[in-house]
């Protein structure tokens, strides 16, 4: 009798808890942690040169970005998470109109590489051999809040293809602004006449319906290192 007496009693915490789980919701003001993640996997919006002299017009603002039950304002490109990959070619000549609609007032305080101006931004490349100079690849360019700049990028005509990599890189607000989300994708393209004509069949830039572009990316949402969530 006084084993099963212990047994319900048992059955009784257990199915206590597990109301209690079942009744748990994540909020705001009751955040969970580890994100769960498990969302149908998303390519990157795909932007594509195709004849040499491309020029896009990218824009840096306020937009809502949702991961399971959390729905979040972050500074993007073009409103989205990660940013559009850029699809270029060995000798191109990308102009990108970087355009930030973020707005005053801008945090000035802190030194060069403490937290400041969240609101002021520019753009870096990983990956092609370009100048850094202005008006390329400077980490000195200075984009302020509803100021605008146009890069104008010459891709080398020996340059390797493969996939490399953007975000913003002024000092003070890098860390911010990447790890919410502003980052994506370069690609530079086979010529299909280089290719063997089997891999040309199956593979971009003719026949890209069998790439997958993955760009991991780390979205940490509270002071808790262990909420960060690699999308």
């Amino acid at each position: 009798m006084e084993y099963h007496s212990k047994f319900l009693w048992l059955v009784l915490v257990l199915g206590g808890s597990m109301k209690f789980v079942a009744m748990e919701t994540c909020s705001m003001t009751s955040p969970c942690t580890p994100l769960k993640g498990g969302q149908p996997f998303r390519e990157p919006r795909q932007v594509r040169s195709t004849d040499g002299v491309f020029t896009y017009n990218m824009t840096v603002d306020i937009a809502e970005f949702t991961i399971d039950w959390l729905t979040v304002l972050r500074r993007l490109y073009d409103g989205e998470f990660p940013g559009p990959t850029f699809n270029l070619k060995p000798g191109d000549q990308f102009t990108l109109n970087l355009i930030n609609n973020l707005q005053h007032p801008d945090y000035t305080g802190g030194s060069e590489n403490t937290f400041r101006y969240p609101n002021t931004t520019n753009m870096h490349t990983h990956g092609l051999h370009i100048s850094s100079e202005i008006p390329q690849d400077s980490v000195l360019i200075e984009i302020g809040p509803e100021e605008s700049f146009q890069y104008k990028y010459r891709i080398d005509p020996q340059q390797p293809v493969g996939t490399y990599w953007y975000h913003p890189h002024y000092h003070g607000s890098i860390h911010f602004q990447s790890m919410g989300g502003m980052d994506g994708l370069i690609v530079i393209e086979d010529d299909p006449a280089s290719m063997p004509a089997e891999l040309a069949a199956v593979s971009c830039p003719d026949n890209c319906q069998h790439d997958k572009q993955i760009l991991l990316q780390t979205f940490q949402y509270s002071p808790d290192e262990e909420s960060g969530h690699s999308i």
